[in-house]
This record gives structure tokens, C-alpha cells and sequence, in this order.
């Protein structure tokens, strides 16, 4: 059980990092409007954060 609930605050903290990546490349994409790149990297870590939710509504974090 304490494994368990380790990964899932590290699956917490990976997830809070891809947020603050994702909220920094708006940011940039709002002024870069033709970085491709950019909105690419967007796309994938908006995809990684999807997952990520996913595992953690599929698997219920909150369990006892």
C-alpha cells in the first residue's frame, strides 16, 4: 500500500510539472503564433497529462 501511494505522489508531481510546462508554452504561443515546435511540444504533454488523469481516475488514487 505506501509503494502504492508513492507512485501515485510522484504521478501528482509529474503531473503538476507537465501542467506548469503546458501554462508556460501558452504563454509563448500567444506571442509566437508560428513556432511549430512549440506546438508540437504542446500537443504532446497536453496528451501525457491526459494519460496521466486517466491512470489516476482509472486506478482511485484515494483508496484505503
Amino acid at each position: 500500500m505506501k509503494n502504492s501511494f508513492k507512485i501515485n505522489i510522484i504521478k501528482y508531481n509529474y503531473l503538476t510539472k507537465i501542467i506548469l510546462k503546458i501554462n508556460n508554452l501558452n504563454n509563448h504561443l500567444m506571442n509566437n503564433k508560428k513556432d511549430y515546435n512549440s506546438k508540437r511540444t504542446l500537443f504532446i504533454l497536453l496528451n501525457k497529462k491526459k494519460k496521466i488523469i486517466k491512470y489516476l481516475t482509472k486506478n482511485n488514487v484515494y483508496k484505503k
